[in-house]
């Protein structure tokens, strides 16, 4: 059988999407860890 090749709908929409959208949530867990370090030293205070 030779070789075959599938191309699926979209998934170069995805290629672009889902690295940015990877980026957002590790910018927003930074944010976090940081607002959480920050109020520990407010409740320590």
């Amino acid at each position: 059988m030779d070789e075959q090749t599938v191309k699926v709908p979209e998934t170069e929409a995805a290629a672009l999407i889902v690295p940015s959208v990877a980026a957002s949530l590790a910018a927003v867990f930074d944010q976090r860890k940081s607002l959480a370090g920050q109020i520990e030293e407010l409740l320590e205070a």
